[in-house]
């Protein structure tokens, strides 16, 4: 009954002492036993020989998620590709696929070409009606 009670009389302390202190920490995780965590994060996974596993689900459990944080990164397991549930460059909140898997530019060597014939590229514009469209604001302004 005596350790019963001491153990209870500590747990109430602790509780004292977290309920009077805001409690923040900075983390690292690093195989070396001297890392220390860079002031500007809050997690700082240091490694030379392994990376960082994101969660893989399937499509059909990654739209399932309820109410999604902006910022959740997950890998798609049925798609092979890495996606982030946030704006959409249609200003939308969606699951944005960020792997670049699409297929529309291809590159070979130093050489980077819209691989898909059926799409236009515009500059200066976000609705370019033909092939290559750049376009000025007005005519002082430098086009090459």
């Amino acid at each position: 009954m005596k350790k019963l009670f001491l153990k209870t009389l500590f747990l109430i302390f602790l509780g004292f002492v977290f309920i009077n202190n805001d409690i923040k920490s900075q983390v690292v995780i690093s195989e070396s036993s001297s890392a220390t965590p860079d002031n500007s994060a809050m997690l700082d996974i240091q490694s030379n020989s392994k990376g960082l596993l994101i969660p893989r689900l399937k499509t059909s459990e990654r739209t399932g998620i309820s109410n999604p944080a902006e910022g959740l990164l997950v890998y798609d397991s049925d798609l092979k590709c890495f996606f982030i549930y946030g704006k959409t460059a249609k200003g939308t909140v969606d699951w944005y696929n960020i792997s670049d898997n699409s297929g529309i530019w291809a590159k070979t060597n130093n050489n980077v070409y819209l691989s898909n014939t059926a799409y236009n590229v515009g500059i200066g514009t976000t609705t370019p009606k033909r092939k290559l469209v750049i376009k000025a604001e007005n005519l002082s302004d430098t086009l090459f």
